[in-house]
């Protein structure tokens, strides 16, 4: 809670409760500005949901907003198909069952805000194929040049544990799991090919219906909302120091007298 850095939560939607189906993931990921303007991203924690509904989902990402992540500036959801509908179940105002405090309802950012109490933080991302090629290569270059930084192996975590002889001390199962879902999410990231649909277009799946690409997508999400505002932030930086003069009243003649004496005219 007395963090300095920004973060976003980003989710990607499943419903379907069927053997083998796909999982709703939550993800959050860290970012802080480096000097010159890019920004060092830092995936924090990760989260799988099998067969949950929309509004339990809902539920959890109000929790991990309000109680977990305060200085969130963006939750970011897929919003095609199933998350068409997901900004309707935050349009009320929540109240922590725990300790009763009412927090105001969340809307999305690209339409007009109707209601002053609202916060407008809910993100759609509506992924074509332009989005999709845009989502893989700004991770792909994030991961390259070492940008952002992932959980390491739950292996090498697990034997780091048992180093640790007081219990009081080793981390919850709740906070290993983030290791294990990150070793899952490598998995997904290396399972990862180029296809090329029948119109020409270039996309980025898994080669199997039986595999999965949930925990890719919803960093590859997170990871291209912070990727665009840091090119805008590189440029800023970029751009050097701005000079802002005030111009004063003077008239032309005041003007051109004051120009002389500098040698002007």
């Amino acid at each position: 809670k007395n963090s300095k850095s920004r973060y976003v939560i980003c989710l990607d939607l499943a419903t379907s409760q069927a053997k083998g189906s796909d999982n709703s993931i939550l993800t959050v990921e860290k970012f802080t500005e480096r000097s010159d303007g890019s920004f060092a991203k830092k995936l924090v924690h990760i989260r799988s949901y099998n067969g949950k509904p929309l509004d339990y989902l809902a539920e959890e990402v109000r929790k991990y907003y309000h109680l977990r992540f305060p200085n969130t500036e963006k939750i970011i959801y897929d919003a095609r198909g199933l998350g068409d509908s997901f900004d309707r179940f935050f349009d009320k105002e929540w109240v922590d069952p725990i300790s009763g405090k009412e927090y105001p309802p969340l809307v999305v950012d690209d339409m007009p805000l109707t209601n002053p109490d609202a916060e407008q933080i809910l993100h759609p991302f509506r992924a074509v194929v332009q989005l999709n090629q845009r989502i893989y290569t700004n991770l792909r270059v994030a991961l390259e040049k070492h940008t952002i930084e992932l959980p390491i192996s739950s292996r090498i975590m697990r034997d780091k544990q048992l180093q640790i002889e007081d219990e009081s001390k080793q981390m919850s199962k709740e906070e290993f799991a983030n290791f294990l879902e990150a070793d899952a999410l490598q998995i997904e990231m290396g399972n990862i090919i180029e296809k090329t649909s029948s119109s020409g277009n270039k996309t980025y799946d898994v080669p199997k219906a039986t595999q999965h690409k949930d925990r890719y997508s919803s960093l590859a999400m997170a990871n291209d909302y912070i990727s665009e505002l840091e090119k805008e932030s590189v440029r800023i930086h970029k751009r050097g120091p701005v000079c802002v003069g005030i111009t004063g009243g003077f008239n032309d003649y005041e003007s051109k007298r004051i120009a002389r004496s500098f040698g002007k005219f």
